[in-house]
């Protein structure tokens, strides 16, 4: 029954979550039915007998907290932890019925030939009948939480993404209120009962899309598995983060609203375009371009790596974010610090009074250091730096834990900066500098992951081994 508690299409779903695509795991009537006398009449055989305990322990997972089990697993396999919602083992549960099916599908074919032996085309015409019901069934019901739209129309680059691509050499964009404008296309869509408001948000480059069609990476992203700092910072689709300080949209005077110190922290983070359906109602940002319903805005300053010339030691993010949008801030003369021994050097008062020594006559003016990328892939960012004075690089990408830093091929520690990115001290000169990212837990995973594929198929060998045997 797909549509027991309401549909979401036409909003009349209650369910008790409000993603009805969370709940939704229906496999048709015929094959619920049929997966029940599987496992019934086959339940003797080893292959059966494990799907059918494959199908209740996902079933099980899927209740989440409801039992004991998720809990238990929650709590001894690695990885549970990360998992947003239990119903996700709704795909396993799917699995284990459609295959129960085909075996009850197989078996009742054999009984009905015993009984009709007089009508031997009969029963082949009664599976037949049930397999094309199946499918009409399905494809009744499905498409309207699977819709189909052409892949060459959806994954064509919106006119945005060559604006951004031709203003800046690593281009990252942001989007404000990026979940406010995607709940207001699902409410305009009736869900996905039309994609054309879908359509629309491509070129505003939204989170998931930008970066992962067009290789236009976003600050933001949907809630996920993102570190609790780096929501912190750029909020997702479940609470506000530090942007919804600095920025907001006007959705009733249709006009984008910021604050004046919303540029320099957007080029803190690397941040090099605004993309808004709506104008700026302040002249905050130099506009790129205005193209359908976007406004594509460049953000002065930008810079995804840095050099700068104190720390500003922390001890909590909210101090952070208050010398953050204080306008008196300066990303490259501070760095804030979490985390960071008191023995690091140099810190903000030390700087400033270097730099009041400096005004005064005492020494030659301060000259800019120089940071940039030169290599990156996934598991590594390379960076040629110099520097005039000893500093720290502030790299604009999340803080996380697996990476590691090397200056000059010796290790060094990375600190949470700014609240969710990373910096690390530099000395005076020219260096290289090396960011490694190596998974926490990966070859711990990797060997669990063996030792149950291994046991698994020697099971499974094991068990079609002993059924061959018994049906001879």
């Amino acid at each position: 029954m797909p549509y027991i508690n309401g549909d979401i299409s036409d909003n009349t779903y209650t369910g008790p979550t409000y993603l009805f695509w969370e709940d939704y795991g229906y496999v048709g009537i015929a094959t619920f039915v049929l997966a029940m006398y599987g496992a019934v009449r086959e339940r003797r055989r080893p292959v059966i007998a494990f799907t059918i305990g494959m199908t209740l322990v996902a079933y099980l997972l899927v209740l989440g907290p409801a039992t004991p089990v998720f809990r238990v697993a929650y709590l001894l396999v690695p990885g549970m932890k990360v998992f947003r919602f239990p119903t996700r083992f709704l795909i396993v549960v799917e699995l284990g019925l459609a295959l129960l099916a085909s075996v009850g599908l197989t078996r009742l074919g054999a009984e009905l030939e015993r009984l009709l032996k007089t009508s031997p085309r009969l029963p082949r015409l009664i599976i037949l009948a049930i397999c094309l019901g199946t499918a009409l069934d399905l494809f009744l019901h499905q498409p309207r939480q699977n819709p189909m739209v052409s892949g060459r129309d959806w994954l064509a680059a919106p006119p945005a993404v060559g604006l951004v691509r031709a203003g800046s050499p690593q281009p990252r964009t942001f989007t404000p209120r990026y979940a406010a404008l995607h709940t207001q296309a699902f409410a305009r869509a009736h869900g996905w009962a039309d994609v054309g408001p879908y359509f629309e948000l491509r070129n505003l480059l939204e989170p998931n899309t930008g970066g992962g069609y067009w290789s236009i990476p976003s600050a933001a992203c949907y809630a996920g598995i993102a570190a609790r700092w780096h929501v912190d910072v750029w909020g997702d689709h479940n609470r506000q983060g530090l942007m919804s300080l600095l920025t907001d949209l006007d959705f009733k005077s249709r006009a984008l609203r910021v604050r004046r110190q919303f540029g320099k922290v957007l080029g803190t983070y690397g941040v090099s375009h605004v993309l808004s359906p709506f104008p700026q109602q302040e002249a905050a940002f130099a506009l790129v371009s205005h193209d359908r319903n976007v406004y594509v805005y460049r953000v002065d300053g930008a810079a995804r790596v840095r050099f700068v010339r104190a720390a500003r030691l922390v001890k909590t993010d909210q101090e952070a974010v208050t010398r953050l949008t204080d306008p008196a801030f300066d990303p490259d003369r501070e760095i804030m610090l979490h985390e960071a021994p008191d023995s690091v050097q140099p810190v903000v008062a030390d700087a400033a009074e270097a730099s009041a020594h400096t005004a005064a006559g005492g020494s030659t003016p301060l000259t800019a250091g120089r940071a940039v990328v030169t290599h990156e892939d996934s598991g590594q960012v390379l960076i040629e730096a110099e520097t005039p004075e000893d500093g720290f690089l502030l790299l604009a990408d999340t803080f996380y834990p697996g990476w590691t830093a090397h200056v000059d091929g010796q290790s060094t520690p990375i600190y949470r900066a700014n609240v969710s990115v990373r910096g690390i001290r530099l000395p005076k000169g020219r260096h290289e500098v090396r960011f490694a990212y190596g998974a926490p837990g990966f070859w711990r995973g990797l060997q669990i992951t063996l030792v149950a594929v291994s046991t698994l198929l020697f099971w499974v060998a094991g068990a079609g081994y002993t059924d061959r045997r018994a049906r001879r």
